[in-house]
């Protein structure tokens, strides 16, 4: 008996690759040729429509066709901000909220980070009411010590150089010395200015007559006569353009020429005797770095760090004192430690307040204390080779 033979089942078709297809597909023999070429074409035509992939790295990106890309939104331009925006500001009153309001839109003429590193500071230090209670009486004791001793220095000697308050010429006379000052040594003060204010009667005509040659002639005394008769003729040519009538508000004044927040806050504080701020010198931003009434100094460049080059930001030291220093004393601020400053460039001042210092130290009715000793101690060590 024989084995039962198994039945054959249908014979499958066999399988083709199409051309520039992406695997196989089953083809029947009977397709003809031209079909399967003209499936071919379509299959690599529809491949060739795929996004291509590019790797980068181990990602794999797709690049889309540039038809697909959705267009990126155009970036506005920043609108310009007008130039009466900081003016609208109200300025400073000894108000913490006030101080704030004004730094964070622009009052200060400081980078935005320093402004952050201010109010940090600003902001831990008026939380320690010694700290404050502190400087006040320190602020106090100079004071005294100036008043006792009878020092004047080139700062103190303004009134007697500048004529009356009262005469007509007296914000003309000294919006001219106060743009001067800056470019001036302190001791030259009332040497050159003296005799140009009691010999003439200095108005903004009569500056303007003297030309900027004119000027340069009269000043060169300064080192720097220049930039001084240059600034002096535009700011009173730009001051009788309104009029003769000087600015009431120190941001108005910035905008003549050669005039920085310093100039503008002492001169609208002596002509109208309005102090809308704590103009600051080289001599209180070294005064106050060396008492800690500032954020110390960026110290971050090794290059001014080894030329050991005095590098002091004006705005950054005013803006820190304004925001906790007490508004009542900030109109005394500028004579009492520029002026301070002026008196330690001199050794033989400098060995008078030691002397007196040391005797008010060892009287135990005196309000001087060895804290205060020491704080001078660091202005004068701050001075030692000025």
């Amino acid at each position: 008996m024989f084995p039962q033979t198994r039945k054959h089942a249908e014979p499958r078709l066999p399988f083709q690759p199409v051309l520039g297809g992406r695997g196989t597909k089953r083809v029947s023999p009977t397709t003809s040729v031209s079909a399967r070429v003209k499936r071919a074409k379509e299959a690599k035509e529809s491949t060739m429509k795929q996004p291509k992939k590019k790797k980068k790295g181990n990602l794999t990106l797709s690049l889309k066709p540039k038809a697909s890309l959705n267009p990126k939104p155009k970036i506005q331009p920043r609108k310009p901000i007008p130039t009466n925006f900081q003016i609208d500001l109200p300025l400073p009153n000894g108000d913490f909220q006030a101080w704030l309001l004004f730094g964070d839109n622009g009052g200060y003429s400081v980078a935005k980070d320093e402004w952050t590193r201010i109010r940090a500071w600003v902001s831990l230090k008026r939380s320690k009411k010694d700290f404050v209670a502190e400087a006040v009486t320190f602020h106090r004791l100079i004071l005294s010590l100036k008043r006792d001793l009878s020092l004047e220095s080139a700062r103190d000697s303004w009134e007697r150089v500048l004529p009356p308050k009262s005469a007509q010429n007296y914000p003309v006379c000294c919006l001219f010395l106060m743009i001067c000052t800056p470019m001036v040594p302190d001791t030259k003060i009332v040497d050159i200015f003296e005799p140009i204010f009691q010999n003439n009667h200095v108005t903004v005509d009569w500056v303007l007559e003297q030309t900027e040659e004119g000027l340069r002639e009269l000043l060169r005394p300064l080192g720097r006569q220049a930039n001084s008769s240059k600034f002096v003729i535009a700011s009173m040519t730009e001051l009788k353009k309104r009029g003769g009538v000087l600015p009431r508000d120190y941001r108005v004044l910035t905008q003549f020429p050669g005039v920085g927040p310093k100039v503008a806050l002492v001169t609208c504080q002596e002509v109208y005797g309005n102090a809308q701020g704590v103009p600051h010198d080289i001599h209180m931003c070294r005064e106050f770095t060396a008492l800690g009434w500032v954020p110390p100094s960026d110290e971050s460049s090794l290059v001014g760090f080894l030329s050991k080059k005095e590098a002091y930001n004006y705005e950054m030291c005013r803006a820190s004192i304004e925001g906790w220093f007490p508004r009542v004393l900030w109109a005394e601020m500028n004579q009492t430690w520029a002026g301070l400053g002026q008196l330690l460039n001199d050794n033989k001042h400098k060995q008078t307040m030691a002397a007196y210092i040391d005797n008010k130290v060892s009287n135990f009715d005196s309000p001087w204390r060895v804290v205060d000793k020491e704080k001078f101690m660091l202005l004068l060590e701050v001075y030692r080779n000025k």
